[in-house]
């Protein structure tokens, strides 16, 4: 019972940002001039801090060569999910302003703010490999290809060059991961002062983005929540989907148990909160992209229980 409600408690935390955020809309605090330095902070500051610290401090050649099955099988299911991903968006006939986001929401999970203490919390320090594995592919992925989607369908022009959104797309955050799986092969070490410092940046990063979130559900008021129909599929993907298939593929690989289990569970965490920030910067509906995040993690109070159940 005590793993229970701890596990639960890393989604509280966000939950309470998010209306902290909104508390200082509401008092004033913080105004619509203020959501650009949010944005830019975020994307050109905190996020390239955070990927630097964490894998410089966590990752190295052989946690690579260890987990290189569950790092493939990781980079198929997401490359799975977004093909999917792209077909429904078609489907359901999305406007440009929601598609990016509604990929990169079905795809990319928060593997690491609620990913990473839920399962040292259900299967203990030893889980921290795997999580990282998980945690590689799925950054790499979403600076990568998550952000071209997002820049793609969020150009003004309906069709927009592939020239044209890759320089969009070549911001600090898709350099820094690069850079800095150079420095891990190359096992180039930072000065502490410098690791320290890019670890005071990159914790700014999660409370900021929600600070971000919040305040932009205060601008819109509650009903920025309600559920559109594509909504109800991207909870499908995340909380459905996601699981099912990761679970199939580890079976088909033969991967370890606990292994698996731990990213079974990565795999089917919430929307990412950076996602609403990214949303902003590359010209998609940042309103809907709220919705999806904030939905996500309100369902995480009954899925991570049931996930548990099952698994453990």
């Amino acid at each position: 019972m005590a793993q229970f409600f701890s596990a639960l408690s890393a989604v509280g935390v966000i939950l309470a940002l998010v209306l902290t955020g909104a508390f200082c809309g509401w008092r004033g605090w913080m105004k619509p001039a203020d959501k650009n330095f949010c944005v830019q902070v975020v994307i050109n500051i905190g996020v390239p801090a955070m990927c630097l610290s964490n894998m410089l401090t966590r990752v190295d050649m052989d946690l690579l060569r260890e987990c290189a099955v569950l790092v493939g099988l990781s980079a198929l299911t997401l490359l799975l999910m977004l093909l999917v991903a792209l077909l429904l968006a078609k489907l359901l006939a999305l406007p440009r302003s929601k598609t990016g986001s509604f990929v990169v929401m079905c795809a990319y999970a928060n593997s690491m703010f609620i990913g990473m203490p839920v399962c040292t919390l259900l299967f203990g320090e030893e889980a921290t490999p795997y999580v990282l594995c998980y945690y590689i592919v799925n950054t790499v992925g979403f600076q990568s290809i998550g952000l071209f989607i997002m820049n793609y369908f969020g150009a003004q022009s309906a069709h927009p060059s592939i020239k044209t959104t890759l320089r969009r797309m070549l911001k600090p955050p898709l350099i820094t991961i690069v850079v800095a799986l150079v420095m891990v092969a190359l096992e180039i070490q930072l000065p502490k002062m410098v690791m320290n410092w890019l670890q005071y940046l990159g914790n700014l990063v999660t409370p900021l983005a929600l600070l971000y979130a919040g305040y932009v559900l205060y601008e819109n008021g509650l009903r920025s929540l309600r559920m559109e129909r594509s909504h109800w599929v991207v909870m499908l993907f995340r909380f459905g989907i996601s699981p099912l298939l990761t679970a199939l593929l580890c079976r088909w690989a033969g991967v370890g148990e606990l292994a698996a289990h731990v990213l079974t569970i990565e795999i089917a965490m919430p929307v990412m909160t950076q996602t609403v920030v990214f949303a902003a910067g590359s010209g998609q509906d940042e309103t809907y992209t709220l919705a999806g995040m904030a939905t996500t993690t309100l369902a995480c109070f009954v899925v991570i229980p049931i996930l548990m159940a099952l698994l453990c």
